[in-house]
């Protein structure tokens, strides 16, 4: 009963913090997605030592850093990003100058599995940071979608484990997620997809790039499939290093990255397919 109270509170601030950053100036989303990449990377740095690697936690930092200041630039108008030295500036301190350094850190650090180290160095960067990075940028540019996925998600998850505790008996991918059932995952797909087409209908999700119901489908149906493979995915490197929760900042949910795992695959799918409508 504890943990189920801890629980439900947890997901209520959690919720409110989140929906803040649509409410709010964009300077507190730039720095809450800030936060959950900096607390995301190191939770991936823990996971990561018990898998018997050793990632450069500084170099995954400073990329971070540098690249939400570098957008944020850019948002402000401080540079233009349209002037060809410019972007090359960014990309050079963001990715070219810290896959030069990395390997010559690795060389000085006498530490084992150099090319695994050198290698999960980049991962939390790619897998973590740049989702959300990218889920910051769109919101600049059509915030209703942005906060749809977060939505579509909640719903997902909300009706996955209800349906799963209710009708579940055949196991999803038990190897990694011995919990997910093939009837929750189903059973909130169909629900999900079919609720989603009343965004349309919802004044401050019209007028946008999906203007019809089977858009609005179409979207849910990538976002959640997306959303559950990053989960499974969060799930394959817990089991690699033998631990239940990424982490235990959230009480009764475990760590930042136990709570956005969906969003790292989700947000960049959803992107795409919004690409798509919007040409």
């Amino acid at each position: 009963m504890k943990n189920f109270i801890n629980r439900t509170l947890t997901g209520f601030a959690f919720v409110i913090i989140v929906l803040a950053s649509f409410v709010l100036p964009i300077e507190y989303m730039f720095c809450l997605s800030l936060a959950i990449s900096l607390l995301g990377i190191r939770e991936f740095y823990k996971i990561a030592k018990r898998s018997g690697g050793s990632p450069q936690l500084g170099i995954s930092t400073g990329m971070t850093i540098l690249l939400f200041s570098s957008l944020y630039l850019i948002y402000r108008k401080v540079f233009e990003i349209n002037e060809i030295s410019s972007l090359l500036l960014v990309v050079s301190l963001i990715v070219i100058l810290p896959i030069i350094l990395t390997p010559i850190i690795e060389l000085y650090r006498n530490k084992k599995r150099g090319l695994l180290n050198v290698a999960l160095t980049y991962i939390p960067f790619f897998w973590i940071v740049i989702p959300l990075a990218l889920g910051t940028m769109w919101a600049i540019y059509d915030a209703p979608v942005v906060l749809s996925i977060f939505l579509i998600v909640w719903a997902s998850d909300s009706f996955a484990y209800l349906s799963g505790v209710t009708f579940g008996k055949h196991r999803l991918f038990e190897r990694i997620s011995p919990k997910k059932s093939w009837e929750g995952c189903l059973i909130s797909l169909v629900i999900t997809v079919l609720g989603s087409s009343f965004f349309s209908r919802i004044p401050y999700f019209e007028g946008g790039v999906f203007a019809h119901n089977y858009e609005w489908m179409g979207f849910a149906l990538v976002v959640i499939l997306f959303g559950t493979y990053g989960d499974l995915v969060q799930s394959m490197y817990k089991r690699a290093a033998n631990v239940k929760d990424s982490g235990k900042i959230l009480p009764g949910h475990g760590g930042i990255l136990d709570r956005f795992d969906s969003f790292f695959f989700a947000l960049p799918a959803g992107f795409i397919y919004w690409l798509i409508f919007s040409f």
